[in-house]
C-alpha cells in the first residue's frame, strides 16, 4: 500500500463519516491536482492516463456519482480508484525520461515521481548550463 494515498483516503473518508464533506472535497480536489501534475510527465501511458480522466469525470465527490457514492458508503470511489491505477503503474515498470537515462523507474506514489522527476530536470538544468550556450 502506498502511505501517499493511504493517508489522503483515510482523511477523505474520515471526513466523510463525520459529515464534512466540503472539506473531504477540499482534500480529494488536493489530491486530483498532484495526480494530473504526474500524468503529464511524457512517458505516462495514455492508457492509464485515460482512466484517471474518466474516473475524475465520473467519481469526484463534487459530482454526482462520487457524491451518491459517498453519501452510501462513506468513501471516495475517486480516492480509491486512483490508488489502483497507480498499482498498476508502477507494476508496469515504465522508465521517466526515456530508457534509463531518466529519473528512474514510475512508482506507485505520485508525490515520489514528482519528487523525482523535478530532481532530474533540476540536473540537467544544471549540466546545460555548465556546458553553455
Amino acid at each position: 500500500m502506498t502511505a501517499f494515498f493511504d493517508e489522503r483516503e483515510g482523511k477523505i473518508n474520515e471526513l466523510l463519516r463525520d459529515g464534512k464533506v466540503a472539506e473531504a472535497i477540499t482534500v480529494e480536489n488536493e489530491l486530483v491536482e498532484t495526480v494530473l501534475k504526474v500524468v503529464k510527465i511524457p512517458e505516462f501511458p495514455d492508457d492509464l492516463h485515460k482512466q484517471i480522466e474518466v474516473g475524475i469525470f465520473r467519481y469526484k465527490l463534487s459530482g454526482d456519482r462520487g457524491r451518491e457514492w459517498a453519501e452510501s458508503v462513506k468513501s471516495s470511489r475517486l480516492a480509491s480508484g486512483l490508488h489502483t491505477v497507480f498499482h498498476d503503474l508502477a507494476r508496469k515498470r515504465i522508465e521517466m525520461g526515456g530508457s534509463g537515462a531518466g529519473a528512474g523507474r514510475f512508482s506507485d506514489s505520485p508525490s515520489d515521481i514528482l519528487n523525482r522527476f523535478e530532481e532530474q530536470r533540476r540536473y540537467w538544468m544544471d549540466v546545460r548550463r555548465e556546458e553553455g550556450p
